[in-house]
């Protein structure tokens, strides 16, 4: 019995000849870029096409020219989009920036204007126990000026001779 398993060497050998290999090469470069938010990404652009792919030799030096030229004003196009997408970025975050910057000084404004009302409350509390206090002591020391008085009258002696109802 005769093997017929000699087309498997044949194809290992043709896969890692050069030339072949297990996967494709790949088609596209990964290259980065600005998204219109301002974060950095990646996308694929297509590599020039290879040369069983490109045009026959009948192409002119002139169409390989003006692909170049299409080529550059892609990736200049890319690159200005890019800086633009960066640039609006940019702006967002100051505006973001600068919007939390007033609402914090808004909020440190509130803040300030809540402790001087505090402050301004617990001074007239302060007055007003002031007031009350001094009023209290004024009444004291006239009660006592009062009491002293009654007291110094009470405490004369009396003079008969003068007493109402006795001719």
């Amino acid at each position: 019995m005769k093997s017929t398993l000699w087309p498997l060497p044949l194809a290992a050998a043709l896969a890692l000849a050069p030339g072949y290999s297990v996967e494709p090469e790949p088609q596209e470069d990964l290259v980065p870029f600005w998204d219109s938010r301002g974060i950095m990404s990646y996308r694929y652009v297509p590599r020039n096409r290879p040369a069983s792919e490109a045009a026959t030799a009948a192409s002119s030096a002139a169409q390989d020219a003006w692909l170049r030229q299409q080529e550059r004003e892609a990736a200049e196009d890319r690159r200005q989009q890019d800086l633009l997408a960066y640039r609006a970025r940019q702006r967002e975050l100051e505006e973001e920036w600068r919007r939390q910057r007033q609402q914090e000084d808004a909020e440190r404004a509130a803040r300030w204007q809540e402790r001087q009302a505090w402050h301004r409350q617990e001074r007239e509390r302060w007055q007003a126990r002031q007031e009350r206090q001094g009023r209290w002591l004024n009444d004291q020391i006239r009660r006592g000026h009062a009491e002293a008085d009654y007291w110094l009258r009470a405490s004369q002696p009396l003079d008969i001779t003068h007493l109402p109802g006795q001719r």
